[in-house]
């Protein structure tokens, strides 16, 4: 059986690629905004890698932003050479919904319904509603969380209690190459190994455009 290999070789193999020097054309400026297609990519023990969204806690998870975030994530799966298979989580699970009927957390079952609807006959995906550890267990590589308090959250937790390795929440509806980090994040060189593989792909078809576009 051949080893799986590690993210950090995959973006590593595309960011050591030559590639020309370019200038900016602008500042930042209004480039992007901080919840647009903003994902992070997380690698496990086993080199497991699982890109979670959203992870702004600005991000109120409708169903609007989820496509976003699944178009976004597919796109970084195709970049890394990652196989596409969709998680998405709930605020409760379906047993549950008599319970909550009129509520937030239905509301949220729903939306992870829609966006299930939306990328099945295209995708592997499956609405695990709060079942994180079976949506692990499967094998997903897309996991979208319920909204971006409950991503942010899970995301910091792996990362603080050493559980994963980190390389960044890249902002794949950028003009430019935006790779965000923890303000004491300890792995920096991982970070910048990814904005390079986002670069280098950027030169391998996508001159001056989004990943996305």
């Amino acid at each position: 059986m051949n080893e799986t290999p590690s993210i950090g070789s995959l973006l590593l193999e595309r960011a050591s690629r030559q590639k020309r020097s370019k200038r900016f054309d602008k500042m930042y400026g209004d480039a992007f905004h901080p919840t647009d297609m903003m994902i992070t990519v997380l690698e496990f023990p086993g080199n497991k890698t699982l890109i979670v969204s959203p992870p702004s806690n600005v991000t109120t998870g409708t169903l609007e932003e989820k496509i976003m975030l699944v178009d976004a994530s597919i796109v970084f799966c195709r970049m890394a050479g990652l196989p596409v298979s969709i998680g998405v989580l709930a605020q409760c699970r379906q047993g549950d919904l008599p319970d909550f009927a009129g509520t937030e957390l239905e509301q949220s079952y729903k939306v992870a319904e829609q966006v299930v609807e939306r990328y099945k006959e295209r995708y592997t995906i499956k609405n695990y509603g709060i079942d994180f550890e079976k949506a692990f267990e499967d094998g997903v590589t897309i996991l979208i969380e319920p909204n971006g308090t409950t991503g942010n959250q899970v995301i910091r937790t792996l990362y603080f209690l050493g559980v994963v390795r980190f390389y960044g929440g890249p902002y794949m509806g950028a003009k430019h190459v935006v790779v965000e980090t923890f303000r004491n994040a300890a792995d920096f060189p991982d970070v910048l190994m990814m904005a390079g593989a986002l670069c280098n792909s950027r030169d391998d078809g996508e001159k001056g455009k989004s990943l996305c576009s």
